[in-house]
């Protein structure tokens, strides 16, 4: 597969949006550099599901309902502190590889820029 980095650069910047990627990756046949990216932004989101799921299982380890009550000092409020911060870096990085996607790189997240690639090129 032929890979043109003159893609459809406005597809592929609305496939860091969650569902339009699944969309766009399934309807696009043509288009490697937008299926690409759809690819990346469905790994990303397989990534935030995975980190969300093991936040809920930290909160559902460390909140008690005894302590549940005092906020900011037990465990609910640094995990709390801790999910804020990932999800602030999670959207910094869908805006970033939007923003990469728009200007025509094939900008490549760590491990799942490969991983993309790997599926897109089958």
């Amino acid at each position: 597969m032929s890979y043109n980095a003159n893609g459809d650069v406005t597809k592929a910047t609305l496939a860091y949006i969650p569902i339009v990627g699944i969309i766009l990756f399934i309807i696009e046949k043509e288009d490697n550099y937008v299926r690409y990216h759809a690819m990346q932004s469905i790994l990303w989101m397989a990534v935030g599901v995975i980190i969300s799921i093991l936040l809920m299982i930290l909160t559902a380890i460390f909140v008690t309902p005894a302590i549940y009550g005092y906020g900011f000092y037990t465990g609910l409020g640094f995990i709390g502190i801790i999910s804020w911060i990932l999800w602030l870096a999670y959207i910094a990085v869908i805006i970033y590889s939007m923003l990469k996607a728009y200007k025509g790189a094939w900008h490549k997240l760590p491990v799942i820029g490969d991983m993309a690639m790997r599926i897109v090129n089958k």
